[in-house]
């Protein structure tokens, strides 16, 4: 039976857990950026020699509390190419893009995501915003 304690969810993290969760994403977020940070501009310079377009895709999510936000991935495509239905379409890759994806590199800007408080190294799931 689900009841409301002092007018909390049963299943709400209690303000210390929630803060322990937010230091641990805060610091480790943080620690992984920088040591990560000589790669990510390597990764940034060649998404932009290789093709024209943002450095960055943009996938809209909705995260805790019904919030939308922006979850951050180097572009793996070509400008305009969007895969459809989450399908990995290889003739829209570019090359470095096809690198970033087989090594899961393209998922690295999440880093930010995290530190910023949008999402967390564990988290309860987001939901994707359809159109």
């Amino acid at each position: 039976m689900d009841k409301l304690v002092y007018g909390f969810r049963p299943d709400a993290p209690l303000p210390a857990k929630r803060f322990t969760k937010r230091l641990f994403d805060v610091v480790v977020s943080a620690a992984l950026l920088l040591i990560i940070f000589p790669v990510m501009v390597l990764i940034t310079l060649l998404i932009r020699l290789e093709s024209p377009g943002p450095i960055f895709r943009r996938q809209f999510r909705i995260g805790e509390h019904g919030q939308p936000f922006a979850l951050l991935t180097f572009r793996t495509t070509f400008d305009g190419a969007e895969p459809q239905d989450d399908r990995q379409d290889t003739s829209q890759h570019t090359r470095v893009g096809r690198t970033l994806s087989q090594y899961g590199l393209d998922a690295l800007p999440q880093l930010i995501n995290v530190l910023r408080g949008d999402t967390s190294f564990k988290h309860n799931g987001y939901q994707k915003v359809r159109p």
